[in-house]
C-alpha cells in the first residue's frame, strides 16, 4: 500500500524504550497525546519513518514527507534527543515529467564491508512520481560514505513508476539485496507482488526481478516487506496481503535471505493464544534472541479491531521465530484512527534490552504530520550495572568499593566492599532519583548477585526513598556465603509522599565483613496481580476452605487495609487469585513474585505458591518463609512459568503450620 493512498494528518512519536527482554513495562499516558515534537511541517505530511544505528552508537532517523528533500535527524544519547542533520535531495536529476512526490523510503547501514564500500556506509532509498500519474516515477538510491552528514545519488532501480515500499537486507552470501512491492505485472494478475534484485558491489550495480511473493488472481496484494536476520542465522520476513485478505500480516522464513519457498503461498498468519493478529504495515526485529511484530491494528480472532490495538506488539517464545506468540505492552499506546501506528519502525539496542519505537498517530489541532519523541524506561535502569566500567556511576556509604577482576559473577569485573566502618549501615549503591523522578511510583524488579568474603551472611538489595527527610527502605533480603555467587532478586511496590533522593544499595546486613557485588539490576514494571493491595476490599480473590475479610489492622504496609485469613476448616486452605488469563497475554517466562504475610499469634511457616495447570497436572513453584504475629515478613522468590497448553493457574498465600488466622498485604507478581 503506497503513499500516495495514505494521504492524511498525523504526527510521529517517538518513544525510547528500555527493557529487559523488552517484556511486562507499563506504557506511559502521554497527557496530550504526543510527545515532545522533533519536527513540525505545516506544509508536508510525515510519514514512513525508518531509523538505524552506526557502529559509534549514533543514531539516524527519516521519513518520508512526499516531497523533494528527506531529513535525516540525528541522536547521540540512543534517542532521548534528536537534531537536524542532513537531507536527501531527491530532485535534482530526476524529471518525473510533473509535481514531484515520494514515497516509502528506507534507510540501511552496512552491517560490514559489501563491494569496496565499508561497514556503516549508509543507503537511502525511494520512490519519486508525478503526482497525476505514477507510471512516471522512479525508484532510486542514495549513498553517504560520511555517517550521513552528505549524499549522492548512485543509481536508478526501476523506471516506469509502480514500484514501492524498498527495504535492504544483507543476504547469507554476504550480498545487497533490496526487495520491493511490484505493481507492474498487473496485466499478468498480480495486482502486487513482492520481490528482490541482487547487488554484488555495494549497490552500484543490481540483477534482475526475483518473484517471492504473489499471487496472480488480480486480487491479492503482498506487500510493505520488513525482514530481520534470526540468531541461528535464518531470515523471517513479515508482510501485509491486501486485497481479500484486508491487509492482514502474514510471515514467513528463509534459510538464506532470498529463498521464501513457494512464491503462491501467503505465509502464516502470527496469533496468540486468544486467536488476535496484526493487520496492516507490518514490522518485525530481533532483539538479542527475541523476535519482535507489530503492525498499524490489532484484531480479535473475530476480525474485529480488539481494544489492546495500538497498546501491543507480539513476542515469540522461540529464537528462531517457530514458537508461540504473545501480547507485550508498547512503550506508548497510540490512536489508530487515521494513520496512527502506520508503518512503524523497531530498533532494539545491541545487547536486545532496549527498543526504540518510531510510529505514526493523528494530530489534530497541526493539521499535518509532526514528528514527536519522548522517553520511556523499564529495563535495567542502572548505569554501569556490571562494573565493567569499574565503579563508576557508583557510590557508599561508609565503606570503600573497588572494581575486582576476581570472582566475578559475568563479564570480567564485579564490585568489592572493604573497610566497613558504619557496620551494617555500610553501603554500596547508585543514586536513582532523577530515575524515579521520571517513571514514578510503582511497582519495581530489583537484584543483585552477591557474594561474602568469608562465611554465609545476610545480605540485601534496598530502593532506599526519603521522603519530608525520612528514609523509607523498600527490600528484597537473602543470604550470602564465600563459596559462590547468590541472586537476591524481587518485586517491590516504591511510594513516596514526596522525593527528596533516592539510592539503589547492596548491603551485608549481618556485620562489617567485606563482600562482592555483580550484575545489578533495576527497572519499572507491572504488576499483573488485580486488587494486589486489598484496597478494593475482596474482590479479584479467591478462597478454598477459609474466609476472607478486610481491615484496618494490623497496620498496612501500604494504604489503609490488609486481608485476614480466618476460619480456615482445612490444612490446604487458601486464599489465592487465578492468573490464567493473565498469563496467557504476558506469556511464558520468569516472574518476580512477592507477598507480605503476618501470623495472627505464635510463629508459622508461610507458603506462596504459583500453580500451573497443564498436561492434566498442576504443578507448583513454592516460595516459604516463616511468619510471626510481631510484625510483617516479605516471602519473595522467582517462578519460571512454563507449560505446554495452560488449562488453569492460581497464586496463592497458605498458613503451612496449622489452620491458625494469618494475615496479608501488598501482593506482587511482575514479569522479568
Amino acid at each position: 500500500m503506497k503513499a500516495r493512498s495514505l494521504i492524511g494528518v498525523m504526527m510521529f512519536t517517538l518513544l525510547f524504550s528500555l527493557v529487559l527482554g523488552l517484556n511486562g513495562w507499563t506504557p506511559k499516558a502521554l497527557a496530550d497525546g504526543y510527545g515532545k515534537y522533533m519536527e513540525k511541517d505545516p506544509s508536508h505530511e510525515l510519514v514512513y519513518p525508518r531509523v538505524v544505528r552506526l557502529s559509534n552508537g549514533t543514531l539516524l532517523a527519516t521519513y518520508a514527507n512526499n516531497n523533494r528533500y528527506a531529513t535525516i535527524k540525528k541522536s547521540t544519547d540512543g534517542g532521548l534527543t534528536w537534531t537536524s542533520f542532513s537531507t536527501v535531495d531527491l530532485g535534482s536529476d530526476i524529471n518525473t515529467g510533473g509535481s514531484l512526490e515520494s514515497c516509502c523510503e528506507t534507510l540501511f547501514a552496512f552491517p560490514q564491508q559489501l563491494g569496496s564500500y565499508a561497514a556503516d556506509t549508509l543507503l537511502y532509498a525511494n520512490t519519486i512520481f508525478n503526482a497525476n500519474d505514477a507510471s512516471k516515477g522512479e525508484t532510486r538510491i542514495y549513498r553517504s560514505i560520511n555517517g550521513g552528514s552528505t549524499w549522492a545519488y548512485v543509481t536508478t532501480v526501476f523506471t516506469g513508476g509502480n514500484t514501492w515500499e524498498p527495504e535492504f537486507i544483507v543476504d547469507a552470501a554476504g550480498e545487497l539485496a533490496l526487495y520491493v512491492s511490484d505493481e507492474r505485472s498487473q496485466s499478468q494478475g498480480y495486482s502486487q507482488f513482492l520481490g528482490h534484485i541482487i547487488s554484488t558491489d555495494g549497490g552500484n550495480t543490481w540483477g534482475s526481478m526475483h518473484l517471492d511473493i504473489g499471487i496472480a488472481n488480480n486480487d491479492y496484494r503482498p506487500g510493505m516487506i520488513r525482514i530481520a536476520k534470526l540468531n541461528n542465522g535464518t531470515y523471517m520476513a513479515a508482510y501485509e496481503v491486501c486485497g481479500t485478505p484486508g491487509c492482514n500480516m502474514y510471515t514467513r522464513i528463509s534459510s538464506d535471505g532470498v529463498n521464501w519457498g513457494t512464491a503462491t503461498s501467503m505465509g502464516t498468519k502470527p496469533t496468540d493464544s486468544q486467536g488476535r493478529y496484526f493487520n496492516s504495515t507490518a514490522d518485525i526485529v530481533n532483539a538479542n534472541g527475541k523476535v519482535y511484530i507489530l503492525a498499524k491494528k490489532l484484531f480479535t480472532s473475530a476480525g474485529v479491531e480488539d481494544s489492546d490495538s495500538g497498546k501491543v506488539m507480539f513476542v515469540n517464545s522461540a529464537s528462531d521465530g517457530t514458537g508461540t506468540w504473545s501480547a507485550v505492552p508498547l512503550p506508548f499506546s497510540f490512536n489508530t484512527s487515521y494513520f496512527g501506528g502506520y508503518s512503524p519502525s523497531l530498533l532494539p539496542s545491541v545487547d536486545g534490552q532496549s527498543m526504540l519505537l518510531v510510529s505514526p498517530s493523528y494530530n489534530p489541532t497541526l493539521g499535518k504530520a509532526e514528528m514527536d519523541y519522548d522517553t520511556e524506561l523499564a529495563g535495567n535502569m542502572l548505569a554501569n550495572p556490571n562494573y565493567e566500567s569499574d565503579t563508576s556511576n557508583w557510590t557508599t556509604w561508609g565503606t570503600t568499593i573497588s572494581s575486582v577482576t576476581s570472582p566475578v559473577q559475568n563479564g570480567s569485573k564485579a564490585l568489592y566492599a572493604s573497610n566497613r566502618t558504619l557496620g551494617t549501615d555500610s553501603w554500596a549503591g547508585q543514586n536513582v532519583k532523577a530515575l524515579l523522578q521520571k517513571y514514578g511510583q510503582g511497582n519495581y524488579n530489583i537484584s543483585a548477585w552477591v557474594r561474602s568474603v568469608s562465611g554465609t551472611k545476610n545480605a540485601s538489595i534496598v530502593l532506599s526513598v526519603n521522603s519530608g527527610g525520612t528514609w523509607k527502605e523498600f527490600k528484597i533480603p537473602g543470604q550470602m556465603n564465600s563459596s559462590g555467587w547468590t541472586k537476591i532478586s524481587g518485586v517491590v511496590n516504591v511510594t513516596w509522599s514526596s522525593l527528596d533522593d533516592a539510592i539503589f544499595l547492596v548491603r551485608n546486613t549481618s556485620d562489617s565483613a567485606d563482600y562482592y557485588v555483580d550484575n545489578t539490576y533495576m527497572s519499572k514494571t507491572s504488576n499483573i496481580l488485580q486488587n494486589a493491595s486489598f484496597e478494593g476490599g475482596t474482590s479479584n480473590w479467591m478462597v478454598w476452605n477459609t474466609t476472607m475479610t478486610t481491615q484496618s489492622s494490623p497496620s498496612p504496609i501500604d494504604g489503609s487495609k490488609v486481608l485476614l485469613a480466618s476460619n480456615r476448616t482445612s490444612d490446604d486452605a487458601f486464599i489465592g487469585q487465578n492468573i490464567k488469563n493473565v498469563l496467557q497475554t504476558t506469556g511464558k517466562g520468569t516472574y518476580n513474585i512477592s507477598a507480605w504475610v503476618r501470623a495472627a499469634s505464635g510463629s508459622k511457616t508461610a507458603n506462596v505458591t504459583v500453580s500451573l495447570q497443564y498436561d492434566g497436572t498442576w504443578h507448583e513453584t513454592v516460595m516459604q518463609g516463616t511468619i510471626t504475629d510481631s510484625g510483617w515478613t516479605l516471602l519473595t522468590g522467582t517462578v519460571d512459568a512454563n507449560w505446554s497448553t495452560l488449562t488453569d493457574a492460581v497464586i496463592l498465600i497458605r498458613n503451612a503450620t496449622d489452620r491458625s488466622d494469618y494475615y496479608v498485604d501488598d501482593c506482587i507478581m511482575s514479569r522479568l
